[in-house]
């Protein structure tokens, strides 16, 4: 029979139930992540790049670790990263702050008075990125020269450019300081990881392929440039230029820099090497005790590997892997015990087969990896901090062989770095050159603090929904009612949705997830969709399509175990144990990706299972879509998935 227009709008309704149902009510992750954490720094402070003036210009030793203050609304640090003798901190806030050396303008400024000196530079002072359209999410530093990304994809270089390493001509004089941040242009290419080595750069597109410019003497660019690897020459790449890794499957979606070779990793946990060998750095026997070229990309193996690759780092002359089931494995030079193994430590014998390295009593996977010039950092899951190698300086962060008289004394075993009191490791610096280290961590103060902001923001967010979804859901109940009496015995399929009355959203967002590392369920929402079931395809790339120009926000969370402080569930601290507080679990922002979309249609944010340079352990999360332009806002949409590493 047929249905009067009436009917037809009861069953509409009765439609967009099945989508409220299917889509869970955001949460707390709305709100923009942050990781609270300040900064300390123990190491070399020759230059001023532990951003304190303790024993700044001399060779003595910091082994104590000491709070680097940045100024006043800054926000708390999320990223540092080290050059050979410099400092870059990224924040909350998206600034990035700079100290220490600056020879080259690496710090983003003149130096004192225009003149570019090695005078230290211990003071953190704001890198300003000309045109930036979207906060720092991460910063790099090679020998002398500094990379900074964006939110929006967006790559700055400054400082040195003798060997194209800013993607920029090198001027005629090699020595020519460049302080002034300029974007590496590559035409309809954005950016979502960065590495640099001595003067190579390794860059990640959103999309997740690898290009590669600067020096290539020993294939570190992983392609043949006839005139530098045959004549062994410094000679300048300046263009970024795609590298294509053999029989690999999946996009890349790390990268890793040494002094002058690189490694990269796909998403399907394929791990590749390329550049100078020496001492065994690319895990093979190839060009091994030879300084010969090796710039076709060769897929590296772990004997024993019992879990997917989920970490790389890169130090001067080795490598770091670790793996989904907390293996480390370690391969190159061991002269100052940096591979965390007793064999052929305090010599310069190589090591290319990779090797099981163990961590005493550590627990909870490993969160971060770290290699520079001589030692060696690893962060577990449950926040431990292991050092080991070189300790001339105090960059293992103890008084165990530290000193100059002690410049190449192994300290092969993994040992632990203490803390400040009742503070918890958030994250550690990366960069291959340095003779510093540097730790975020996050006192019990700020901690609560920010989960009871938190908090507050969820629970009346939480309200306010809750509310307006059990109004929604009466009237809903209402209308399929009267579609009953209207209807008799009769049978119907609801029509597909329409839009709520009143209620046109900007955007419709359709998620697709296709490659090899979070697995989920796709949805389609907006105006006159339906909820998608799909046969659990899995992937690193959010794709959807856009019904205007808006801009798109992806916050990530997690849960994880908290306990109870009065009417909040907080992050675990000494206190709260010590007072046998209750057992809770609490939401944890974990990171978001942001892109503008300056036109209707489809396009793709790359989620690699990464949030800055830190991978999400296995586990279930959840993402919160939203879109919004000047005119409106989309619903969000709640994406829930699994990391199965």
């Amino acid at each position: 029979m047929g249905l009067s227009q009436e009917t037809v709008k009861l069953a509409r309704s009765i439609g967009v139930v099945a989508i409220l149902a299917a889509l869970a009510l955001p949460s707390a992750a709305l709100a923009e992540a942050t990781t609270p954490g300040h900064l300390y720094g123990f190491g070399e402070n020759g230059e001023g790049q532990l951003g304190t003036t303790a024993n700044i210009g001399t060779t003595t030793a910091n082994p104590t670790p000491a709070l680097t203050t940045l100024p006043e609304g800054s926000g708390h640090v999320t990223e540092v990263a080290e050059g050979s003798s410099w400092t870059l901190v990224v924040t909350s806030s998206g600034q990035l702050y700079s100290f220490g050396s600056n020879l080259f303008g690496q710090l983003g400024r003149a130096a004192g008075e225009g003149n570019f000196t090695a005078m230290p530079d211990p003071t953190p002072e704001l890198v300003t990125l000309p045109g930036a359209g979207g906060p720092v999410v991460e910063a790099v530093g090679g020998e002398g020269f500094s990379l900074a990304l964006t939110s929006t994809g967006q790559l700055y270089g400054f400082g040195g450019d003798a060997s194209g390493e800013l993607a920029q001509t090198p001027p005629s004089n090699l020595l020519q300081p460049d302080p002034t941040p300029t974007p590496v242009t590559v035409p309809g290419v954005t950016f979502m990881h960065v590495a640099a080595g001595s003067e190579h750069v390794l860059a990640v597109s959103s999309t997740g392929v690898l290009y590669t410019f600067g020096e290539d003497r020993y294939g570190q660019l992983g392609y043949e440039t006839a005139k530098n690897v045959e004549t062994n020459q410094l000679l300048p790449n300046p263009t970024p230029t795609p590298v294509t890794l053999p029989g690999a499957s999946g996009t890349v979606t790390q990268v890793a820099a040494g002094l002058e070779f690189s490694l990269a990793l796909t998403s399907s946990g394929q791990l590749y090497s390329f550049g100078e060998n020496p001492y065994g750095q690319l895990g093979s026997k190839t060009q091994v005790e030879t300084f010969k070229a090796n710039p076709t990309p060769a897929p590296v193996s772990l004997p024993g590997a019992t879990g997917a690759i989920t970490h790389i780092a890169a130090g001067q002359f080795y490598s770091l892997v670790s793996t989904a089931t907390g293996q480390l494995y370690a391969f190159g030079v061991n002269q100052c015990g940096q591979l965390g193994l007793e064999a052929n430590s305090g010599t310069a014998e190589p090591n290319p087969t990779p090797t099981l390295v163990t961590l005493p009593g550590a627990s909870g996977g490993i969160r971060e990896l770290a290699g520079g010039a001589f030692q060696s950092l690893v962060l577990t899951g449950s926040g431990q901090l292991y050092a080991f190698g070189c300790n001339s300086f105090g960059q293992l962060g103890s008084t165990i062989n530290n000193g100059i008289s002690n410049l190449l004394t192994p300290n092969p075993t993994p040992t632990l770095v203490t803390p400040p009191e009742d503070d918890a490791i958030e994250s550690i610096s990366h960069g291959g050159e340095t003779l510093s280290s540097f730790m975020i961590v996050s006192g019990p103060e700020v901690r609560e603090a920010e989960r009871e902001k938190a908090a507050r923001e969820s629970a009346g967010l939480e309200i306010v929904e809750r509310e307006k979804l059990e109004r929604e859901k009466a009237e809903q109940e209402k209308a399929a009612q009267k579609l009953k009496e209207a209807l008799g015995a009769e049978t119907l399929v609801p029509a597909p949705p329409g839009p709520v009355l009143g209620k046109a959203p900007v955007a419709s967002l359709l998620l697709t997830i296709t490659h090899a590392s979070v697995s989920s369920t796709p949805f389609r929402v907006g105006k006159g969709a339906t909820a998608i079931a799909a046969s659990a395809p899995v992937g690193t790339n959010f794709r959807l399509t856009l019904s205007a120009a808006a801009k798109v926000q992806i916050a990530l969370t997690s849960s994880a175990p908290g306990l109870r402080h009065g009417s909040l569930c907080v992050a675990p601290s000494a206190r709260l144990v010590k007072a046998h507080a209750k057992h809770c679990t609490r939401t944890v922002t974990v990171g978001t990706l942001t892109r503008a979309h300056e036109a209707a249609g489809a396009d793709e944010i790359a989620f690699t299972g990464r949030v800055g340079r830190r991978a999400l352990k296995a586990g279930s999360y959840h993402a919160v879509l939203s879109a919004s332009n000047t005119q409106s806002t989309a619903k969000p949409v709640t994406l829930s998935f699994t990391v199965a590493h």
